[in-house]
């Protein structure tokens, strides 16, 4: 960012992230059952927790389903207008109607709680389409690590920079459905195992990335405006 746009100093950047302190939702067997599907054969789960939307690389997350084993499932959010429709006749049209669910808006917590009960997660960003997505700092990455889910994201420079340091999952080509697939099945069934990357996604959580982690570094900076801005006032007035 600081080379992007000129500036004399490296900006601050605090992630959009949950408190240490935030209570996740239990594991709830019933919705489990329920993403699964009925499914027998050690099903996987991969939730995108986001609403449809081409940002998001919707229809390229669908087409993967297509290049990945039955036991694979998807959850995400239903959207809205022409986007929406051409998602759902994609489904139709490559015969994932079981695997592939849609679900209405929900409350955050309601996003929680299917996280808690998935074994994936998606961050997809169509790091073209703007600044921000190309220098995301994705809120999903900390609702994810906290549930201790790994996660597959966009091949951004910001986002795999803290996907790989902190050993949160792996990085995908978001443009490529082949990619996208190679790198759901390989965090899901590639060493270390769902279990210990897991426990990697937590503990990444837990050190920072949550809120109070980056509010450090935001309390310094607004306590070094204040002090230059105290300078200024005495010399003004002396």
């Amino acid at each position: 960012m600081q080379k992007l746009d000129g500036l004399r100093r490296q900006p601050l950047w605090v992630r959009n992230s949950l408190p240490l302190e935030f209570e996740l939702p239990q594991r709830n067997p019933a919705l489990r059952a329920e993403l699964v599907g009925g499914q027998p054969d050690d099903p996987i789960v991969v939730i995108c927790p986001s609403l449809v939307s081409p940002e998001r690389r919707s229809l390229e997350l669908i087409q993967a389903f297509q290049l990945l084993p039955t036991k694979y499932r998807l959850v995400t959010l239903a959207g809205d207008g022409a986007y929406q429709n051409t998602c759902r006749r994609l489904v139709e049209k490559l015969n994932l109607g079981s695997r592939v669910m849609f679900y209405c808006r929900m409350s955050f917590r309601e996003v929680m709680a299917h996280i808690v009960c998935s074994d994936v997660g998606v961050v997809l960003h169509d790091g073209r389409g703007s600044v921000g997505n190309y220098l995301a700092a994705p809120m999903r990455l900390s609702q994810l690590a906290a549930a201790g889910i790994p996660c597959v994201a966009s091949a951004l420079p910001s986002v795999e920079a803290v996907v790989y340091r902190l050993n949160l999952g792996l990085c995908c080509d978001e443009d490529s459905p082949q990619d996208i697939a190679r790198a759901i099945r390989e965090v899901a069934e590639s060493e270390p195992g769902l279990v210990q990357r897991g426990l990697c996604a937590r503990r990444a959580f837990e050190r920072e990335l949550h809120f109070a982690a980056g509010a450090r570094g935001l309390s310094a900076a607004l306590g070094s405006i204040l002090k230059s801005y105290e300078r200024v006032t005495e010399i003004q007035c002396s």
